[in-house]
């Protein structure tokens, strides 16, 4: 259980930290255009 607590942490904040990254990304692309 505690490795499965652990992945799902890393998980969720691989998934928190690519969510933040989008608009930023977004931006950029945007800017470039």
């Amino acid at each position: 259980k505690a490795v499965n607590h652990t992945g799902v942490a890393i998980v969720s904040s691989a998934v928190t930290t690519a969510i933040s990254t989008l608009p930023l990304l977004f931006c950029v692309i945007v800017c470039f255009i």
